[in-house]
């Protein structure tokens, strides 16, 4: 069994700020949240690729000083990416991305989990994060 080869995101856009809200549903095991990204455009592109992994993307729009676009939004499990096709050129400039996503609070000590404790016998869960290395990409879209 071969492993994948490994391959970083393309320079051409990179981020400056990440606001981040991320809810957890503690009865559910799962999330929901919204990344506001401000981007460095640093030359013409068509798409924007970032992390992600076991996220659900409900929407993304791209705003700039002159234009706001919907793109198409693709995932790629096995890269761990998003893509962002934009339908037009994006021009070098600043640009800002909003990604509305959800997710699960999985088991694993990674990412976004779940920690269960116990208080008066009761068993009770609190939401924790593990960002190391690429981790964060299963808590928000990200270029990590």
């Amino acid at each position: 069994m071969s492993s994948k080869p490994f391959s970083r995101l393309p320079v051409s856009v990179t981020p400056t700020h990440y606001a981040i809200k991320l809810k957890p549903d503690l009865v559910n095991h799962t999330f929901s949240g919204q990344a506001i990204v401000k981007l460095e455009v640093k030359e013409p592109v068509s798409s924007i690729i970032c992390n992600a992994n076991e996220l659900d993307l409900l929407s993304a729009s791209v705003v700039t000083d002159s234009t706001t676009i919907s793109p198409v939004i693709s995932l790629n499990k096995e890269e761990e990416t998003v893509t962002l096709a934009l339908g037009q050129q994006l021009s070098p400039g600043l640009a800002t991305v909003t990604y509305q996503f959800t997710g699960i609070l999985n088991d694993k000590m990674s990412g976004f989990y779940r920690s269960k404790y116990m208080v008066d016998g009761q068993e009770k869960f609190a939401a924790v994060t593990q960002f190391e290395a690429t981790d964060a990409r299963q808590a928000f879209p990200c270029w990590d």
